[in-house]
């Protein structure tokens, strides 16, 4: 049940994340444009490399209900 939880919070925040870069870039570009979904898929996809390139070289050791989270807000 644990990782469910860490999968919806995860999600969530990734969400909120998304949101907010959407309303600023909106307000600088303009509402009709694109931008802020491709600048967090970007962002995103270069964190989620990091982190997994950490995890995988053991470098950062996570739990797994820890990497339940990561996964969450990768499938955002």
């Amino acid at each position: 049940m644990g990782a469910f939880l860490w999968v919806g919070v995860g999600g969530a925040l990734g969400s909120m994340a998304r949101h907010g870069v959407n309303v600023v870039v909106n307000r600088w570009v303009g509402a009709t444009v694109p931008h802020a979904t491709a600048i967090v898929n970007i962002v995103g996809c270069f964190v989620i490399g990091v982190l997994a390139g950490l995890v995988a070289t053991g470098a950062w050791r996570i739990s797994p209900a820890q990497r339940a989270f990561e996964i969450g807000r990768a499938h955002v």
